[in-house]
């Protein structure tokens, strides 16, 4: 005869080691699920802080337009006063506006970025959109260190000034004589500054009374975009040369747009073949103002 004190014993037997492994497969299981979901939501969640934020910013640089535009001013919007003006309004903690652009129209503020804690956010004016940006390429910075850098380079002003005193206008980054000699005395201090040879092409054009304009490029050209009918962003700097001192002092007024690529052996003078910027089929109306 079976005690009842020997039945209960029994029925309180645990889960054997498979019981066990199969409840954890089963538990990981459903996390595997759900944690991408939950993160999703998160991140979902930060990304509508993030741009209810950035509304706040447009809404101050819209204000801020209209009070330059009263003033006469609003070529400053794009200035470092402005942009801390901007910020300081909208009273978000830890903010920073990377860039604001001009709209379509020419009679406010447009589009901007935006660096909200450690995050960006890109407003887009003319479709009134906004988009948290996985990373941000600042082209205005990297092209303003690409151009400081070449007319402070005591080597690369020595072959700048070579080249326009043989009776030419151009300097084209990519041409071995004069332009791949500049590159190489700029690449150590370039790289310190995260830039490589890949980040950037330039040209540099010589007009009157010791005026130079630089374009650079959002990156390298290279021969195979000649014939691809290939284009990229460029950002157009002005300096004047001081013979006395020998340098070259930055001016204002920095312009951007996008340019075709084409031989930089203009004229057939020789067998070299080597992409440029095709500057010179851009007209007044495809530049826009940034600065």
């Amino acid at each position: 005869m079976i005690e009842k004190g020997d039945t209960m014993r029994k029925n309180k037997k645990g889960f054997t080691l498979v019981e066990i492994i199969v409840v954890l497969v089963i538990i990981g299981i459903l996390m595997a699920l759900a944690v991408p979901a939950v993160m999703s939501y998160i991140k979902k969640a930060a990304d509508t802080k993030l741009i209810s934020e950035a509304r706040t910013v447009m809404v101050a640089s819209k204000e801020k337009g209209i009070e330059l535009v009263k003033e006469g001013k609003l070529h400053q919007l794009t200035s470092s006063g402005s942009k801390t003006d901007i910020i300081n309004r909208s009273e978000i903690e830890d903010g920073q506006l990377m860039e604001i652009q001009l709209n379509s129209a020419k009679n406010g503020a447009g589009s901007f970025v935006v660096k909200i804690q450690d995050a960006y956010v890109r407003y887009d004016d003319a479709k009134q959109s906004y988009e948290v940006l996985d990373s941000y390429n600042n082209l205005y910075s990297k092209t303003n260190i690409i151009s400081e850098s070449i007319f402070s380079n005591n080597k690369a002003i020595e072959k700048i000034i070579e080249v326009f005193n043989k009776n030419t206008d151009t300097l084209n980054s990519e041409g071995k004589n004069y332009g791949i000699p500049i590159r190489e005395a700029l690449a150590d201090t370039l790289k310190e500054a995260g830039i490589t040879d890949d980040d950037y092409s330039f040209r540099i054009d010589k007009k009157v009374n010791n005026k130079y304009t630089i374009t650079v490029s959002d990156r390298r050209i290279i021969e195979t975009d000649i014939n691809n009918n290939s284009t990229v962003n460029v950002v157009q700097y002005s300096y004047q040369y001081d013979p006395v001192n020998k340098k070259f002092i930055k001016q204002d007024g920095i312009k951007t747009a996008v340019s075709k690529i084409v031989n930089g052996n203009y004229n057939g003078t020789s067998s070299d073949t080597y992409p440029a910027l095709d500057l010179d089929s851009l007209e007044d109306k495809d530049w826009e103002d940034i600065k």
